[in-house]
């Protein structure tokens, strides 16, 4: 459905537009964007408010694409939202204890039956104060908040107001936390559980983590063979526990991996995640470009810890290049590209100088075929860690 809007959407854009939209999507931020189309900045931003115009007056409701302000502040305070899409929202002002659904002038959103989600309500509002917000996403907004039983800094997503009535959204929103609930690892982020507003409004409580994406930290700090791998070993290891508590995160890109101040990587958004339990279907749900074959289309297989191979190839990929694995004019395209029987362009395409044995394992992450990338994430890590002894022995040489 998320596909088909896209792409109805961009049948109507002027070819500038979408290509300004394709990037934003891609999460540039709009000082490459500009570069890319060789156009200003204030061209970019007006591009993207027509959009979003276009977007709400054929939907008659609210905005669901990349926020403008999204590239306007650096690093900071980051959690689980929706892609590479939540950025940091500069300031802090209190929001208000009436919370976000009661903003004046909003509808009151029917009160979901708890029967449909499966599980009652683990978070009680009256636990929370909500100081701002920090970042957004297609589907949810993320506050800083404190816990008042324990006076401790938690962050809280919201489902956005035109998801509240949404039955389907709010329990996929109580999956997430049901499954991340499941794991315990340093390099996880933690959920403590969901609750509702007084209006209704479904809501997660999660560890507010202060740290920046990969791509903000690739943009920062450009980071060396050695980084690189030493983030794939941590994320493997992540996945590693996930996988063995059953656990398939399916949606890895560079915003939904953060890195802390002190070096360490967590990995976040379990919004799209399955359980290897779970009836084997496809899911045409992430982010273009990193989504492995099977994630669009049966004929590759079903979804697996194989789909979490392919989606750490598209990570090291990234940190390598800058760019996703595939790409293209629009959404259709950039599908079209990885479901096609060519392969993922080499990393030494657009990085000469990149290590061979780094390049060589993210194209066999990165092949089509389920059946012939690395059997399992650990593989993965083992590969990974035999390259960062390489690495530490030519640099002590």
């Amino acid at each position: 459905m998320v596909t088909d809007e896209i792409e109805n959407l961009m049948s109507a854009l002027s070819p500038s537009d979408r290509e300004i939209l394709t990037l934003r999507l891609q999460g540039e931020q709009h000082a490459a964007i500009a570069a890319a189309v060789d156009c200003s900045e204030r061209t970019v931003r007006r591009s993207l408010q027509r959009i979003r115009k276009r977007y709400v007056d054929s939907h008659d409701g609210e905005v669901v694409l990349p926020d403008d302000q999204s590239g306007t502040a650096g690093p900071g305070t980051r959690s689980a939202t929706q892609g590479s899409e939540l950025r940091v929202a500069g300031g802090s002002s209190p929001v208000g204890a009436a919370g976000p659904d009661e903003e004046a002038g909003s509808e009151h959103p029917t009160r979901l039956a708890e029967q449909s989600i499966g599980e009652s309500p683990t978070v009680q509002y009256s636990d929370v104060v909500l100081h701002g917000l920090i970042g957004q996403g297609s589907f949810g907004k993320v506050y800083r908040a404190t816990r008042r039983s324990d006076e401790t800094t938690v962050a809280v997503k919201y489902l956005r107001k035109a998801f509240w009535r949404n039955e389907q959204a709010a329990a996929q929103l109580v999956r997430e936390v049901s499954i991340v609930s499941k794991l315990s690892h340093p390099g996880i982020i933690k959920h403590f559980g969901w609750g509702r507003s007084r209006q209704g409004a479904a809501f997660v409580m999660m560890e507010c983590i202060e740290g920046e994406s990969l791509d903000s930290w690739r943009q920062s700090a450009l980071p060396t063979v050695s980084d690189i791998v030493q983030c794939g070993i941590a994320v493997c290891d992540a996945l590693f526990a996930a996988h063995q508590a059953g656990v398939i995160h399916a949606d890895l890109t560079p915003g939904n991996i953060l890195r802390r101040p002190d070096g360490t990587f967590v990995l976040t958004d379990f919004g799209f995640s399955r359980l290897l339990s779970d009836p084997a279907k496809t899911v045409s749900a992430g982010t273009p470009g990193f989504l492995a074959p099977e994630q669009l289309s049966d004929v590759f297989g079903t979804v697996s810890p194989r789909t979490d191979v392919f989606g750490i190839g598209g990570v090291l990929y990234f940190l390598q290049t800058g760019t996703a694995p595939f790409t293209g004019r629009d959404v259709a395209e950039i599908f079209a590209r990885t479901l096609s029987s060519q392969p993922a362009p080499s990393v030494l395409d657009s990085a000469p100088d990149a290590n061979e044995s780094l390049d060589a394992l993210i194209s066999h992450c990165l092949s089509k075929e389920p059946s012939e990338r690395p059997e399992s994430i650990e593989q993965v890590a083992e590969t990974l860690s035999l390259i960062h002894s390489g690495c530490e022995f030519f640099r002590r040489v």
